[in-house]
């Protein structure tokens, strides 16, 4: 797997299994990333949640997967291990900018400089692309399906409760799923949870920790 390919693997199984946007990913701070006990725990500076008003670090807890190629944790280390020989990239939060924080994920073309949320989204929809929807069912349109809101169906379909699965992926409500459990159940995105997921497993999600200032 040459490093494209292992970018884009690392950007879609970061959306999968840690339900994170584009702009999360963008916001680890790899420095603090930490390998225990076959987990990978990752801290994520300023993401759109907040507290009070206030920005936010949000800790990350994801598991050894039983699948090698699903396993997030083995995909985070073989990746870094293109970078050994590299100085570590400090940037400035895309919206508050006096944050400061060592960058994951770096440009495929030149390893001295790091993505953005942008280039990280389309490593994303390079695999997620394998998988497109009609918008309606009236509709000729197709659109991708995003990786967040995967991880957060293979949750459920896993037993993960679905007040987890909404404070895990932070989102607003449960309408969201509405209508992609509607295309799973009708067979419209089976195959694409069969190839990646072989069988649901049935798990619980951590409880994420978050700082209310940073």
């Amino acid at each position: 797997m040459n490093l494209l390919q292992l970018t884009q693997k690392l950007c879609f199984l970061l959306g999968i299994t840690g339900f994170l946007r584009p702009s999360d990913i963008e916001g680890i701070d790899d420095i603090k990333t930490m390998v225990t006990a076959g987990s990978l725990r990752l801290v994520i500076i300023a993401p759109k949640e907040k507290r009070a008003g206030w920005p936010i670090k949000k800790v990350l807890v994801i598991s050894n997967h039983s699948s090698p190629l699903l396993c997030q944790v083995a995909t985070d280390q073989t990746y870094k291990t293109h970078f050994l020989a590299k100085t570590p990239i400090i940037r400035q939060h895309v919206s508050l900018p006096k944050f400061t924080y060592t960058a994951l994920v770096q440009s495929t073309t030149n390893t001295n400089r790091c993505i953005g949320s942008e280039r990280i989204s389309k490593h994303i929809r390079s695999i997620l692309s394998l998988a497109t929807i009609t918008a309606t069912t009236t509709s000729t349109s197709r659109k991708t399906i995003k990786a967040r809101t995967v991880g957060s169906i293979r949750a459920i379909l896993a037993g993960a409760k679905l007040e987890d699965t909404l404070t895990h992926g932070s989102w607003v409500s449960s309408s969201i799923f509405d209508r992609y459990i509607l295309y799973v159940e009708s067979g419209i995105l089976h195959e694409f949870f069969k190839f990646y997921f072989v069988k649901y497993q049935r798990f619980t999600l951590d409880t994420q920790q978050e700082s209310p200032t940073l």
